[in-house]
């Protein structure tokens, strides 16, 4: 082989590798494009996912803070945290049991006094002025016709209805792409709240449908008991016959129900100090739904949503 073919060999071969340079050159700037496209496809797509995600947070998070409605129904408003006052409608039925209680004690008042007067009838006007108030009242009782015959013991709900949907998919899929970390504990903490909440809620409405409808289901079992006492019929002399053993049950009877009246207090007493906790806890957590409403609004403008 002369020498110009071998320097045109020569130049083949560096011709070639060249090329195969520029080749592996190329697919290099390629794959690194197409990753760099796809980073940036990726970061667009976090930042899209992560303002969707500060969206739904903030639609969650409205939506609980608006939950203090359903318990300022039935409790007033959340600011009134001081007893006996804290309590709003949900003192009605301690005072429609105080009124049962009151017009059952004045029954059994009223039908002693009816015993007594079968066998020594009263000589005086103030005497014979107690049987008409007690013979009418004892009349309206049976008709159903006094303040307290028209009460409804239902048992009390007041639970509002939290939501936790995002908060939940946030925990298993969103913690890594949450920017801003200061947020996602100030999102958590007013979670938190809403647990405490949901568990004083959950308390005061055990005290009053076990503790308090308890003592309402004793007091009528009372006045049950008295019903099947009394004789059948109107024979006054069967009456008079069974009135010692009445009165003396009438009277422990009437023991019974101030001493249910005394319990009732108790609970009320006891629930009025945790409502008063509950609405403490509630303005801190509404306090707290506002403060991070807005600083969820804020990171959305600062991600251009």
């Amino acid at each position: 082989m002369n020498l110009q073919a071998r320097k045109r060999e020569e130049m083949n071969w560096r011709e070639l590798a060249v090329d195969k340079v520029i080749d592996l050159v190329l697919i290099f700037l390629g794959l690194y494009a197409a990753i760099a496209v796809q980073d940036c496809q990726d970061r667009a797509k976090e930042k899209t996912d992560y303002r969707e995600l500060l969206g739904s947070f903030q639609r969650e998070l409205t939506h609980n803070q608006g939950q203090k409605a359903v318990l300022e129904a039935s409790l007033g408003p959340i600011a009134t945290t001081e007893p006996p006052d804290n309590l709003g409608p949900l003192k009605k039925p301690f005072d429609d049991f105080r009124l049962q209680a009151d017009e059952a004690d004045r029954m059994l008042g009223c039908t002693a006094t009816l015993l007594t007067a079968l066998d020594r009838p009263p000589r005086d006007r103030a005497g014979a002025q107690r049987l008409v108030e007690c013979a009418e009242l004892l009349e309206k009782v049976e008709k159903g016709e006094t303040p307290a015959s028209g009460t409804q013991w239902k048992p009390v709900s007041i639970s509002p209805l939290y939501r936790e949907d995002v908060w939940q998919l946030y925990l298993a899929n969103g913690v890594a792409v949450f920017d801003n970390k200061d947020l996602a504990v100030r999102i958590g903490a007013t979670y938190s709240k809403v647990k405490r909440v949901e568990q004083a809620v959950a308390e005061i409405e055990a005290s009053i449908n076990e503790g308090f409808m308890q003592k309402i289901g004793q007091v009528s079992a009372s006045m049950s008991e008295l019903e099947e006492l009394m004789p059948a019929g109107e024979d006054p002399k069967k009456l008079k016959a069974a009135a010692p053993r009445l009165k003396e049950k009438l009277t422990a009877l009437s023991n019974q129900i101030r001493a249910h009246k005394t319990a009732v207090a108790q609970i009320q007493a006891v629930i009025e100090l945790k409502v008063q906790k509950l609405k403490e806890l509630m303005v801190e957590m509404d306090k707290g739904f506002t403060e991070a409403v807005a600083a969820i609004e804020a990171e959305r403008k600062a991600q251009g949503g």
